[in-house]
């Protein structure tokens, strides 16, 4: 719905990820995912089933946080068109899930090719989930108990996680250990479930939320939209949030305090009240504002990927003197005393410390390989009209120092093994991704300004905004009341 209204925002499709404590013993966690899926899928249980759809629909409050409110308030609106038709969306789920047109048995396929791996299906359709764990043969001696559940061998398909992040991937639903937090990367993950995960995996939870938190964004931004830029109606807020939940699992308290870290208030902490625009302007008088010439924009006939081509590093005629110099600015410290905490020590001022790499360890970089990742930058971006050379970019480097800002403690850039120079080239590549994004963008910007011209503001071309949206973060012991 509305995908080509969306196509801009880089969106991808769904991934619901459950992660448990235990996964190979009798009584492991796995098994709690699975017979929900299969109590789903039990045609016996359909009434119950449609009974809590139609409760979600009407926002019935079933379940209320430590303040009494309903959790599961207004998160269900997109679905209102099911109201009074429960019926086609239990279907929609079949299908959109489970990849099936009724509710039928489930069926958990070893993939003998694959160590490891368990795919779930629905009777004779295309995998939907898939389980991922040490020993799949020691997991499944105990599905045999449960319901609605068969275990069948598949001998002949390939390793289904690989494909994940394929769009022709089937899968919606992926099942597994904590083993996801070492080196798993995926753009897919909106939903996340932990299962008996405590305090004591503190780290390995934040690198679980760093898995769900990825995000293309519009332009390759690697951000969510704000909110004064949401389109309406499209359900995009929906489509942008990270969902989690657990199971007897105490991590909310570590999730809440990564979320202070980083400046960023808990939904159940922040009120939004909306102010709509009343849009009037003065009459008899007629205000005046820049816009881009027609014809002149992005691949337009005269705009500026058809008309510039443009070299990397190199200012064309029309941009000389006009952009002011560009300086890629990347700040390590975050990160760095997060993973390194032993290593390094905090100034007591909080001081950073600036660096610049030693000329020495450019000749142990792969070039070939930062060249490679600066063209598939620019691709993922469209821009066509930009040309990289990878000579041109070694020389851009060894030959300068002034384009780049880095802060990092110098115990980090130092070299003790082969896994530094690694660390050190992809930090180059993050600064090199930033001076290429500004690179690109003041160039096109200083192109267009040759070709604005004036226009009339009206109420119609989008120079208001429709609404003010203001959040009010909850004080201690000074709680609001939120609408009944």
């Amino acid at each position: 719905k509305n995908q080509e209204k969306l196509t801009a925002y880089n969106l991808h499709k769904p991934l619901w990820v459950f992660v448990g404590n235990t996964v190979n013993a009798e009584n492991s966690d796995i098994w709690a995912v699975v017979e929900q899926l299969a109590y789903f899928l039990n045609v016996k249980n359909r009434s119950q089933i449609l009974a809590w759809l139609n409760d979600l629909l009407c926002d019935e409050p079933l379940l209320l946080d430590s303040k009494g409110n309903a959790i599961f308030r207004h998160r269900f609106l997109s679905l209102a068109t099911f109201k009074g038709n429960l019926n086609a969306l239990y279907s929609d789920i079949l299908k959109t899930l489970f990849n099936t047109e009724s509710a039928s048995h489930l069926y958990l396929h070893n993939i003998k090719k694959a160590s490891g791996e368990v795919a779930l299906k629905v009777g004779n359709n295309d995998y939907f989930a898939l389980i991922n764990v040490g020993d799949s043969s020691e997991l499944l001696k105990s599905a045999v108990e449960l319901e609605n559940v068969s275990v069948e061998q598949d001998e002949f398909s390939d390793g289904l996680f690989g494909t994940i992040n394929q769009e022709s991937s089937t899968l919606n639903l992926l099942i597994g250990s904590r083993k996801f937090t070492e080196g798993w990367s995926s753009w897919r993950v909106s939903t996340m479930g932990l299962l008996n995960m405590g305090r004591g995996e503190g780290s390995q939870i934040i690198q679980l939320f760093g898995r769900g938190v990825r995000l293309k964004g519009r332009n390759f931004s690697l951000r969510r939209t704000p909110i004064n830029e949401m389109p309406k109606g499209l359900g995009l807020d929906k489509l942008e949030t990270l969902n989690i939940f657990g199971i007897k699992a105490d991590y909310m308290a570590k999730f809440r305090e990564y979320l202070q870290d980083e400046g960023i208030q808990s939904p159940d902490e922040v009120l939004q009240l909306d102010f709509p625009v009343q849009k009037k302007l003065p009459a008899n008088v007629a205000l005046k504002t820049l816009r881009l010439k027609d014809g002149y924009k992005d691949n337009q006939k005269m705009g500026f990927k058809r008309q510039e081509m443009v070299q990397l590093y190199e200012l064309p005629k029309f941009a000389q003197g006009k952009i002011k110099p560009i300086l890629a600015v990347l700040d390590l410290y975050p990160r760095l005393e997060a993973l390194s905490s032993k290593a390094i020590r905090q100034s007591d001022n909080d001081e950073r410390q600036s660096n610049k790499f030693k000329r020495e360890i450019f000749a142990l970089f792969d070039w070939d390989k930062l060249y490679l990742a600066l063209q598939q930058y620019k691709m993922e971006r469209t821009w066509s009209n930009l040309r990289v050379s990878r000579d041109g970019l070694r020389k851009f480097v060894e030959s300068r120092e002034d384009w780049y800002l880095l802060y990092v403690p110098d115990s980090a850039m130092e070299i003790r093994c082969f896994a530094d120079v690694q660390t050190q080239q992809d930090i180059l590549l993050q600064l090199l991704k930033e001076y290429t994004d500004q690179f690109y963008r003041r160039l096109k910007a200083a192109y267009e300004q040759q070709f604005m011209e004036t226009t009339i503001v009206t109420e119609e071309n989008g120079s208001f905004f429709d609404e003010y949206k203001m959040l009010f973060g909850e004080e201690e012991n000074i709680p609001y009341e939120r609408e009944q």
